[in-house]
């Protein structure tokens, strides 16, 4: 009777052991797919720290023009290298925000960021386009990109200046709903 109990023990150790096994090979596929898929609300969320991040920039570009009489020239970007936030964040120095264009519209990001931002002058003090760029994945392609023009024009001699908040508005999305179904 002692030898069935123990091997009755064993083999319930065995299907308990098996079943673990099971259960964490069947977990690390579940989280190895779930880090490689991006959801829905991941993009979103990310998408929306460049969208803010653009507006502020470009609001600032504006007062800086209305201030000092003309928008501010092309910027460097940040970070230099777009390697810097492949795949990964980026926290900045406040020193790599010492442009002409950065300085003058009050702008620096204290945070991690996903995106390389830059400000592009296109007609001389006139027109201009904040750019934000993500390689969310780390394969050296750009996979978002948010665009946000800067247009000035003369008003009683002086430049009003206000960006152009149509491109964005016409790229946002609301934010998945938990229960919705995919589509």
């Amino acid at each position: 009777m002692t030898w069935n109990l123990t091997r009755i023990a064993s083999v319930i150790a065995c299907v308990v052991a098996a079943a673990a096994a099971a259960t964490s090979v069947k977990c690390f596929f579940l989280i190895r797919a779930a880090e490689q898929s991006r959801s829905d609300a991941v993009d979103y969320a990310q998408g929306v720290e460049a969208k803010v991040a653009v507006t502020e920039l470009a609001w600032g570009l504006a007062v800086c023009a209305e201030r000092t009489g003309e928008l501010p020239p092309s910027s460097s970007a940040v970070p230099p290298a777009i390697k810097a936030i492949r795949g990964r964040q980026y926290q900045s120095a406040f020193t790599d925000w010492n442009d002409v264009a950065f300085r003058c519209a009050d702008f620096h990001l204290a945070r991690p960021q996903l995106f390389q931002y830059r400000w592009d002058l296109k007609e001389q003090g006139k027109e201009g386009e904040v750019v934000a760029c993500a390689d969310y994945n780390g394969d050296n392609v750009i996979d978002h990109e948010v665009r946000l023009p800067v247009r000035c024009a003369a008003v009683d001699g002086r430049p009003r200046c206000r960006p152009d908040a149509m491109p964005l508005l016409m790229g946002m999305r609301e934010p998945p709903h938990r229960g919705a179904a995919a589509h």
